[in-house]
């Protein structure tokens, strides 16, 4: 199956803004961030077609993730 994974901020750096991905039917969040080689560490929020969602939640075909680090302030 094919999903768009937009990366914002400073998990693009090394690897690009906005990518179609194929990967295998009901594969998880958690496990395109694998795939992408990004520790899920670096990733504090992710979003699935417009909405906040769970690293183990299955996707479908089609499927927007945006993936973004961890927001800090002070």
């Amino acid at each position: 199956m094919q999903v768009t994974v937009h990366l914002s901020s400073s998990l693009r750096l090394r690897r690009f803004d906005e990518s179609n991905l194929e990967c295998p039917t009901g594969s998880t969040a958690r496990q395109v961030i694998q795939l992408l080689e990004i520790p899920e560490s670096a990733v504090g929020i992710l979003v699935v077609n417009d909405q906040h969602a769970r690293l183990d939640e299955a996707l479908k075909e089609g499927d927007r993730v945006r993936l973004l680090p961890p927001i800090g302030g002070g």
